[in-house]
């Protein structure tokens, strides 16, 4: 899985302490039979806190529904898009906060296939 294949995206550049942010990500060009197996497909966010912790958050397949109901009166749900990974993370710490997105396929082998970005958190700068 190459970096060119994935596309990651945060839901904020700015977020309190414990406010969530969620980061998606795509990853194309990549034929998953199962993206729910971590066997096949292991994705993981590597926080790094202002004081230097880390925290290890593992990433969940998110698939989009619609809502609606039914004749006799039963929920339906129908599939509302493609789906996506999806990190969420609420820090405790104020202040700059970075993170990686960490791949490993069923080879075995661990990719980044993320690099740093910046985002804030109650004012001060974070890396995300």
């Amino acid at each position: 899985m190459s970096p060119e294949q994935v596309s990651i995206r945060q839901s904020a550049e700015k977020v309190g302490q414990y406010e969530l942010l969620e980061v998606a990500i795509e990853i194309g060009g990549v034929a998953l039979e199962n993206p729910f197996d971590p066997r096949e497909i292991d994705l993981v966010g590597v926080f790094r806190t202002p004081s230097g912790r880390t925290v290890t958050v593992p990433a969940f397949y998110y698939l989009p529904y619609e809502r609606s109901q039914g004749e006799r009166g039963e929920e339906v749900l129908t599939r509302a898009g493609e789906g996506q990974f999806r990190i969420r993370f609420a820090g405790r710490e104020v202040g700059e906060h970075s993170y990686q997105v960490v791949a490993r396929d069923e080879s075995g082998g661990r990719n980044r296939p993320s690099s740093s970005s910046t985002r804030r958190r109650n004012g001060c700068s974070s890396r995300g």
